[in-house]
């Protein structure tokens, strides 16, 4: 297993169950309060940005992933964690992210 990897579970299994349900329920409520389409990011639907589910860069997906952004933007290039390009920034679906988190913690 690669170090990366490991540097992964590692996170996973450091972080409390109370801590993740507590994150998800922010921003929740978060993500309801703003639910506007924004036109200048491409590839969002009205749907996606009502949900708040994309992340856009890397600096918002390490917040969301409780890493710093170099963090984030190594494992993005790298291919350790699910996410796409939207031109030249890298996004990714915060439930595609915790179905990643999830199913990691499941096999570690």
């Amino acid at each position: 297993m690669s170090y990366h990897i490991k540097l992964l579970f590692a996170f996973v299994k450091k972080r409390e169950k109370a801590y993740l349900i507590s994150r998800r329920l922010e921003l929740k409520g978060n993500a309801s309060m703003n639910n506007q389409h924004s036109p200048g990011r491409a590839g969002n639907t009205p749907a996606d940005e009502a949900n708040g589910d994309i992340l856009h860069g890397a600096t918002e997906i390490g917040d969301y992933l409780n890493v710093g952004a170099r963090r984030a933007f190594h494992l993005l290039e790298n291919g350790f964690i699910p996410a796409f390009k939207l031109g030249a920034r890298w996004a990714a679906r915060k439930s595609r992210l915790d179905q990643h988190m999830a199913d990691m913690e499941d096999a570690g």
